[in-house]
C-alpha cells in the first residue's frame, strides 16, 4: 500500500490531471470500504 500511496502523491506534486487523481482515490476508498465489509459477510 505504501508504494500506491508514494506514487499518488508523486501524481499530486507533478499537477497531473485532476480526474486522474480523483478517478485513482475513488478507487482506493473503494477497495478500503470492500476490506471493511469483508469480515461481516463472512461471519456465520
Amino acid at each position: 500500500m505504501t508504494n500506491e500511496r508514494m506514487a499518488l502523491l508523486d501524481l499530486i506534486e507533478k499537477g497531473a490531471d485532476t480526474d486522474l487523481v480523483r478517478v485513482r482515490l475513488a478507487f482506493a476508498a473503494g477497495r478500503l470500504m470492500d476490506m471493511e465489509a469483508l469480515p461481516r459477510r463472512n461471519v456465520g
